[in-house]
């Protein structure tokens, strides 16, 4: 057999069982070549390749956008600002996310759940973005932050099961209620502000944030549940007026390395401390 690069190419297309007929032009086979050496670049990649009327495709690239939300049956595709969450048109597929989804909103939207007189519930919720709570209550297994969870109204109720947070999580009026208290399911936040409204449940809520801190301005913690600092978190009050800061029943703890700076001409009323445990 000969060498160069005709020689090449006439091997390579009898591996891949192209006949080497005179019929066949040079531009021909230098097509039939190209398909032959693509397609078998994108299986060595490891990526399985599959062939859609005669064109080499990877199947992988259709969920290289979302690959930080997974497992998603329902994903935000409503406006960047403004959208509201129970609003059908707003989601991919159409549909308010039911109790059985999964639903996910991507990083850049902002999102207003005004569910007043309603309860409406998800299996579990992915945010990257922002949600904001107005009103009503929304009830998940699972929530997991990356970006910033708020509630705002007095009648605003979130309540989780497992929240894990690496985001912000802002309690500026109504409840959130941390229901998972089953040991190795506890819930984490990055950094955990509280400025008014009621933290309840059985859960264990562990913060972990360092600078910035959270701050708690004001609003009680409560229910048989235990908050641990684990990061540093501040308790201040800018202004006279009602106590900063109320624990009721629920337990402090204050984990090795944890810091709670305390300031301000508020005060912290009724708490249970539990210094330097955990870890």
């Amino acid at each position: 057999m000969g060498s160069g690069p005709a020689a090449f190419l006439s091997s390579v297309l009898q591996r891949a069982g192209v006949p080497a007929r005179p019929r066949m032009n040079r531009a021909a086979r230098r097509l039939a070549l190209l398909s032959v050496v693509l397609g078998t670049l994108i299986f060595v990649s490891g990526a399985p390749a599959r062939t859609v009327e005669g064109v080499v495709a990877n199947p992988s690239k259709s969920i290289e956008a979302g690959a930080a939300l997974v497992d998603c049956t329902k994903t935000w595709d409503g406006p960047v600002s403004g959208g509201t969450w129970n609003t059908a048109a707003n989601w991919n597929p159409d549909g308010v996310p039911g109790a059985g989804d999964a639903a996910c909103l991507p990083t850049g939207f902002s999102v207003t759940a005004p569910f007043t007189g309603t309860t409406l519930s998800a299996a579990s919720i992915q945010n990257e973005g922002t949600l904001q709570v107005t009103g009503g209550t929304l009830s998940t297994s699972s929530f997991e932050n990356a970006g910033l969870l708020q509630l705002t109204a007095s009648n605003s109720n979130v309540s989780v099961g497992r929240l894990q947070s690496t985001g912000t999580v802002e309690v500026g009026a109504g409840t959130l209620s941390l229901t998972n208290g089953t040991p190795g399911q506890e819930s984490t936040a990055t950094v955990f502000n509280q400025s008014g409204g009621i933290v309840t449940g059985a859960a264990t809520l562990t913060i972990t944030s360092q600078e910035p801190t959270s701050s708690w301005t004001g609003g009680t913690q409560s229910g048989v549940g235990r908050t641990v600092v684990a990061g540093t978190v501040t308790v201040l009050k800018a202004t006279t007026g009602s106590p900063t800061f109320i624990l009721t029943q629920r337990a402090l703890t204050i984990a090795g390395g944890g810091v709670l700076r305390v300031s301000g001409v508020g005060t912290v009323t009724n708490p249970v401390f539990h210094l330097n445990q955990g870890a």
